[in-house]
């Protein structure tokens, strides 16, 4: 899992879906449930990039788990955005 730069400007190829916890994190909420729905409408050898306050470590291990790898990065306000995508052996899904 490599950092990129200060941000990424556009989804790479094969993510065309975008999930913004910000505003859940910054009201107070716990967005993991949130996030286990969005995975699991996702179809098989789809990625998404998830927005977030903080890096998301612990969401980095169970998105390893359930087949994706993650590229995360730093934005310029302190926030984060990592891309998800689905693992090189194809092993994404529920």
């Amino acid at each position: 899992m490599a950092d990129r730069g200060p941000q990424s400007p556009r989804l790479p190829e094969g993510l065309n879906k975008e999930l913004d916890v910000r505003p859940l994190l910054q009201a107070g909420i716990e967005p993991f449930e949130e996030i286990m729905r969005f995975v699991d409408q996702l179809g098989p050898g789809e990625g998404f990039r998830l927005w977030a306050t903080f890096r998301p470590d612990p969401l980095l291990a169970v998105m390893a788990r359930r087949g994706f790898r993650a590229e995360p990065w730093a934005l310029p306000d302190g926030s984060w955005a990592v891309d998800f995508l689905p693992a090189e052996d194809g092993a994404a899904g529920r």
